[in-house]
């Protein structure tokens, strides 16, 4: 009897001591430095966690392939600071990417309140993720803050995005980063842009940069510090799939370079509600590669003097809810003094709704 209770005492001291050192059950992990940052994202990849922590500043390069082993196959990371970059390694192509019952789109993160930081590198990286969500982060003086490579439904809000060297934030497909990708098959669709900050680094190519996607979603969004060549980059790199876009209020706080808001498409519709450009600019370029872009301005308050507006091949432009005292059928709007073919304004005057044409450069009643 006595050795019968030694060893169920031995037996119940190793259960315990491989409990200690093995997530059997889904856990927080908090991490002080980088190996333990790294050993965490691998243990999360092989045995149930729920989240990590990091508790202080964590220094390199660190990459997952974020295949979790919890039920919810989501993996919350928050706290502390990065300096380096976190990356989501890329599907080996696009079978693996979204196909099977272990694709890459089972998988996804909520990542709040971290510090991306130090230069040199991107901040983080998510290839082939659905549903991301980025929350109440900082990005300093990276190349790139955030890379959204084949990201549907990502959702990044309330993040600070400061000084990056090339781009704050960018959502682009899996094209030339995946295997096998193409653009109407890899778009980083519907992703949704709300609620953050972008102090632009002088010279950099853009503050937000969206390459062929659909259905994004840009609000609540200020762009300001330096001069970037755009503070919205959009091209759709001539994606047939590529159709919806919204922009509403954005407070667009320096100058840029080119263009405060660049948008070339093969063809679809452009709404952009709220609009404010604090300085002198080209406020919109907006490029058709092929068919008919519709453009839609609505609530336009104020034009600062100087600034213009411009388009290439088949744009539609439409005016609603203009101030008052603005006139877009005003040569002096339009970059060169070169109309687009279509141009309809409304506003709200003293005696009603005014409402005027302008068909290829001619006032139509």
């Amino acid at each position: 009897m006595k050795n019968l209770f030694k060893v169920l005492l031995f037996i119940t001291l190793i259960g315990g001591l491989i409990s200690a050192c093995t997530p059997t059950m889904a856990q927080t992990i908090f991490v002080t430095n980088a190996v333990e940052f790294q050993a965490a994202l691998d243990s999360a990849t092989k045995a149930p966690v729920n989240s990590i922590t990091l508790v202080n500043e964590v220094k390199g390069t660190f990459s997952s392939n974020m295949k979790w082993k919890n039920t919810s196959r989501n993996l919350e990371i928050s706290g502390g600071t990065i300096n380096g970059s976190l990356t989501r390694t890329t599907p080996k192509d696009m079978s693996e990417a979204v196909n099977g019952s272990d694709n890459f789109y089972r998988y996804s993160v909520n990542i709040h309140d971290v510090m991306f930081t130090g230069a040199g590198s991107n901040g983080l990286s998510l290839n082939c993720m659905y549903s991301p969500i980025i929350y109440n982060c900082q990005f300093e003086y990276k190349d790139t803050g955030l890379v959204g490579t084949f990201a549907l439904n990502a959702l990044v809000m309330q993040n600070r995005f400061t000084n990056c060297k090339m781009v704050a934030a960018c959502f682009k497909s899996g094209v030339g980063t995946i295997s096998g990708a193409g653009l109407s098959t890899s778009a980083s669709n519907n992703c949704r842009f709300i609620g953050n900050r972008i102090f632009n680094a002088n010279g950099a190519e853009a503050g937000l940069a969206i390459i062929a996607c659909s259905g994004v979603y840009v609000g609540d969004h200020i762009s300001e510090g330096g001069t970037p060549n755009y503070h919205i980059k959009q091209d759709g790199q001539n994606n047939t799939t590529s159709w919806l876009t919204t922009y509403e209020r954005l407070h667009i706080e320096s100058k840029a370079l080119i263009a405060s808001i660049f948008y070339k498409e093969r063809q679809g519709f452009l709404k952009c509600s709220n609009p404010f450009f604090q300085y002198s600019s080209v406020m919109f370029d907006i490029q058709s590669y092929a068919g008919a872009i519709q453009v839609t301005i609505d609530q336009l308050p104020y034009i600062p003097s100087g600034s213009t507006m411009t388009s290439t091949g088949n744009v539609r432009w439409s005016f609603t809810n203009l101030y008052p005292n603005l006139d877009i059928t005003d040569v002096k709007y339009w970059k060169g003094g070169v109309f687009p073919a279509v141009v309809v304004q409304t506003k709200i005057i003293n005696t009603g709704i005014e409402t005027k044409q302008l068909i290829n450069g001619q006032i139509k009643n």
